[in-house]
This record gives structure tokens, C-alpha cells and sequence, in this order.
């Protein structure tokens, strides 16, 4: 029942639709049902492609559904008619006098054959609702947390006072998590980027050993993001601060840097398409600092982020990302510097 008001308050509608008999051994469940935009050109109808996975017990003429685009809320419909055989359904917009919103839905900004997701409550038995059913876990039908892995191509050149210049490429992987503590607002995030396997390294000027040089890069972070706009709109910006590690592995500590810690602060943001892709820009900046000396305008790590994701399913999504780094360091007379491309593969779920 909890879930039912939650929704009659999500889609607008009149409390009368939450308040249906139930079976003791019934169980509550928002179910999650993907379809791509056919045609939306009759007035507040639109129609859709229903995906072969969704079940047919799922769509229900009459019943009440809440639509989004990607993170996009549309609004609240109700299914007109559906066709099994050809798997196509039309839905109407639902009018609601709690709407805070007068003005209706522009599809002609969401392009045809895009992917939409529709909640709507399902009312099963307990063990028919485990396996075919998804648990409200908050109102917008999706987890407060995810997480991300990647692979990628990492190519950098360090150089160092008195030392040959070093190049070298390496395939990196990485993960990040990131869970929301407050809806729509504040997001605790941490990651990590291993760059551990060389494939090829060269040095600018060979050294009175004939071994082979390769470095190996660690950096991992931790801290709070607070959205600025709110995550409902396109357009999404924010600020980010928290903690960042950084380190090198050099053959036999020929050259390079340790165990760097930084405070870190940053910019994110995003904009969603009218198909579903998101698009996300970041930038950030490190303090860096060591035992050795304090912190340092000369002393620093700047980061540049653009990825873009295209959502698989509700909860997951599948990208390419391109990241640039800096590092610049000096100590007494000392000089450090890195600049790093990455570029890759990832995935969300």
C-alpha cells in the first residue's frame, strides 16, 4: 500500500487508485518496462514499440504509468490500447490538478526509436513479484548508487630535472561509486585508476644500464558532489571536493613521484539529449603535497574529464571517455612534470 500511495502521488493521481483490495500473500512492485517512440503526432497520445522482454501481464489498458527519458520525468499516462501481436501501445497524458507544470510534454524534441522508460505499480503474488518484479527502491525507479568500470588506453610523458624523458603507454582500467545521500543533491563518490600494465616505454636518452624502465601510476579519490541544478532538469551542474592520492612506480626508483595526498575540488557537468545520451564535462584541481613540502600553486594536478553514456536498460549504460591529466611538482630545485591522455570503455550498472 505504501508503494501505491507514493506512486498516486508521483503520477498525480486521485488516492482512490491506491486504495484496491489485496491478497494477504500479495506483494507491491514497481516494474520497469522499456519501449522506443513510434509516433506521438495524435494529439496527447503517443505510441510505442513495447520491448519483447516485457511481459504482457505488465500492460494494462486504463492503467497509470509514469514515463522518463532517461532521467527525464515526462509525466504521468495511462494505457489507451494495447496490441500483443504487433507489440505496440498507445498511451494518453493524464491531466493532474496537483501538477505544478500547465504546460504538456514536447515530444518533438525526443527523437523516434528512442528508448522510454515506463514505471508502473504491479500487484502480484509474493513469490510471482521476487522474480518478476524490481522493488521501489526511490520514487524515480532507479538505485541511489552505481557503480562504473573501465578499460582504456593511457599514453603519458613524464619528465624530471637531470633525468631522460619518459614515454609510455599503458592499458589502464579503473572503477568508480558513487551513492546519493540526498535526493537530487548531494552524492558521496570515491574512485580509483590503475595504470599497471606497460606495453611500451621509451626513454629520451639511454642510461649506463640496458634494463628496461617502466613506470606504473596509481590515483584514488574520495569526496562529496553537490548538484547545483537539480538532477530532474537536461541540464545538470555541480561542485565537487574531497581527497585525492596519487603515486609512481618506477624500475629500481630510478626517477619519479610517491605517495602525493591533495585536497581536491572540482566542477561537474552534464547535459542529456533528447535520446537518452548524456553527455559530461568535469574539471578538477589537486593541491599537492608531500612530507617534504607544503602545499603550492607550483604543486599541482589538473584534470579534465568528457565522457558520453547511452543508457542500455534503466540502471545501466554503456559509454566512451576521454580524460586528460597534468601533474606539476617542484622541490627545491626539482621539477616534475606529467601530462597523461586516457581514453576508453565503460560501463555503468
Amino acid at each position: 500500500m505504501l508503494v501505491a500511495v507514493i506512486l498516486s502521488v508521483v503520477l498525480g493521481l486521485p488516492a482512490s487508485w491506491a486504495q484496491t483490495s489485496t491478497p494477504r500473500d500479495a506483494t507491491d512492485t514497481v516494474v520497469s518496462l522499456e519501449m522506443r517512440l513510434i509516433s506521438a503526432s495524435r494529439g496527447s497520445e503517443v505510441e510505442f514499440q513495447v520491448s519483447p522482454t516485457v511481459k504482457a501481464q505488465h500492460l494494462q489498458e486504463g492503467g497509470a504509468y509514469l514515463l522518463k527519458n532517461g532521467r527525464q520525468r515526462i509525466g504521468a499516462f495511462r494505457l489507451v490500447s494495447w496490441d500483443e501481436q504487433s507489440r505496440t501501445a498507445v498511451f494518453s497524458a493524464v491531466s493532474s490538478s496537483k501538477s505544478r507544470t500547465d504546460e504538456p510534454f514536447d515530444w518533438s524534441t525526443v527523437a523516434p526509436n528512442t528508448v522510454i522508460t515506463a514505471l508502473t505499480r504491479f500487484r502480484a503474488p509474493a513469490s510471482v513479484a521476487r522474480e518478476q518484479g524490481e522493488t521501489l527502491r526511490d520514487k524515480r525507479g532507479y538505485r541511489p548508487d552505481h557503480r562504473t568500470g573501465y578499460v582504456a588506453w593511457s599514453s603519458f610523458a613524464y619528465t624530471e630535472t637531470l633525468k631522460p624523458k619518459l614515454t609510455s603507454n599503458h592499458i589502464a582500467i579503473g572503477a568508480s561509486y558513487r551513492y546519493e545521500i540526498t535526493q537530487n543533491r548531494l552524492d558521496l563518490w570515491a574512485n580509483t585508476d590503475l595504470r599497471l600494465i606497460p606495453v611500451t616505454s621509451k626513454l629520451s636518452e639511454a642510461l649506463e644500464t640496458s634494463e628496461s624502465i617502466h613506470a606504473r601510476l596509481v590515483d584514488a579519490g574520495v569526496g562529496l558532489s553537490l548538484q547545483i541544478l537539480p538532477k530532474r532538469k537536461p541540464l545538470g551542474l555541480g561542485i565537487m571536493a574531497g581527497g585525492h592520492y596519487s603515486t609512481m612506480y618506477v624500475t629500481n626508483d630510478r626517477f619519479g613521484y610517491a605517495h602525493f595526498s591533495a585536497p581536491i575540488v572540482g566542477i561537474p557537468l552534464y547535459y542529456v539529449l533528447p535520446t537518452g545520451q548524456a553527455l559530461d564535462f568535469e574539471v578538477s584541481y589537486a593541491f599537492l603535497r608531500t612530507v617534504d613540502f607544503n602545499y603550492s600553486n607550483s604543486n599541482r594536478r589538473l584534470a579534465i574529464k568528457l565522457s558520453s553514456t547511452s543508457l542500455l536498460t534503466t540502471n545501466e549504460s554503456l559509454g566512451l571517455f576521454i580524460h586528460y591529466n597534468n601533474v606539476n611538482l617542484t622541490l627545491n630545485t626539482v621539477k616534475l612534470e606529467m601530462n597523461e591522455l586516457i581514453g576508453g570503455l565503460s560501463f555503468r550498472w
